[in-house]
């Protein structure tokens, strides 16, 4: 279960970083393309111009009398009305506006966002039943008992354990075998059948281990067939 706990708490922080993300991206992506369908939106940069009033203009030098008259009228012409220089500039390079891009660049990013956070929630939901399942299918162990004493005593060791219903019952073998567990019909609840209770195949080797689940309350008492004479006995009290 604290596995389980451990994979929700870091598919929870999974969860809230792909929302802050998209969140994130959604924002840039509503203002990208608002500006992109804005009618104020600039994409370029207009080309400068300046006008400024052109000096007097020199005469050129006179070659002859017709010249120097048409060089007075010229020059008088010129000092009635100045001439006017329009300078244009060249245009500035485009301005182009990164903004647009990005914020399509988002959309896809906040899908993604989106798919992944989808998927990690399914991979959530497919653990939480796997170990769901896993902690039905295992039995909730409450008591070990060996069989035979660490001494070589021929004895359920302990030779009186107490459970809940619903809980189970390991015996594992220690000392003495073989030995088996076996529990008396007439001294278990009513309607409870002892065959399915008791273990009657011999266990031959250390560490050789057998269970059993009891889910109604009551006392059960049982016995190791090889040893039952020598008093090799136990009993199971299930509240």
């Amino acid at each position: 279960m604290y596995a389980y706990e451990s994979v929700h708490a870091q598919t929870q922080r999974w969860n809230i970083a792909m929302a802050v993300i998209a969140g994130v991206c959604g924002v840039v992506a509503v203002g990208s393309i608002a500006s992109l369908v804005s009618p104020t939106t600039t994409l370029y940069a207009p080309a400068a111009t300046a006008v400024r009033p052109m000096t007097q203009v020199a005469a050129p030098v006179p070659v002859s009398r017709m010249a120097a008259q048409r060089q007075a009228a010229y020059v008088e012409a010129a000092q009635a009305q100045p001439v006017e220089e329009t300078i244009i500039y060249q245009a500035a390079a485009p301005a182009q506006s990164w903004a647009p891009l990005a914020g399509l660049l988002a959309i896809p990013a906040a899908v993604v966002a989106f798919l992944l956070n989808r998927s990690n929630q399914a991979k959530t939901a497919a653990a939480g039943v796997g170990a769901a399942a896993l902690l039905s299918a295992t039995p909730a162990l409450a008591a070990d008992v060996k069989l035979g004493g660490d001494s070589g005593q021929l004895a359920f060791v302990p030779s009186s354990v107490t459970i809940s219903a619903g809980e189970s019952v390991t015996w594992t073998n220690n000392a003495g075998f073989p030995h088996n567990i076996v529990f008396d019909e007439d001294e278990i609840p009513e309607g409870v059948n002892a065959a399915a209770l008791s273990h009657e195949d011999y266990l031959n080797a250390k560490g050789d281990q057998v269970s059993t689940t009891f889910n109604t309350p009551g006392e059960y008492s049982y016995y190791c067939e090889p040893h039952q004479g020598a008093g090799m006995q136990g009993k199971v009290i299930v509240n």
